[in-house]
């Protein structure tokens, strides 16, 4: 019986197909010091990762605001002159139509951001 149970359980596993295949297609990273904006939206057909997402201060003051947003939404993990540790939103899946963007609450101008992508097509066989 026991036996009967493991084929028939193997046979249905073999016929269940994924939606499809992740198949590398780009590295993309954004920098800047903007103020409020989207920075990258997945496109159809497609799934993204988010590697890195970092505030930096690039100039001489002594405190700034960098936030991101995801789908909108703002993410509340502020950075500080000392660089703050991995960001909550690292190794974050996106989808089709997911986007992430930036605040500068502070409006500094020398304040910046740098957001690493890894991009990936899905491949139906």
């Amino acid at each position: 019986m026991r036996t009967r149970i493991l084929i028939l359980l193997m046979a249905i596993s073999f016929t269940v197909n994924a939606q499809g295949d992740l198949q590398f297609n780009q590295v993309l990273t954004f920098t800047g010091t903007t103020g409020s904006t989207i920075i990258y939206t997945v496109p159809v057909g497609k799934v993204a990762k988010i590697t890195k997402a970092k505030g930096n201060m690039n100039g001489s003051s002594d405190s700034y605001d960098i936030r991101f947003t995801y789908n909108g939404v703002k993410l509340q993990h502020a950075f500080n002159q000392n660089g703050g540790n991995r960001h909550p939103i690292d190794g974050t899946w996106m989808k089709a139509n997911d986007y992430i963007g930036v605040l500068n609450w502070s409006n500094i101008s020398d304040v910046g951001y740098l957001i690493s992508i890894i991009e990936y097509n899905i491949v139906n066989e």
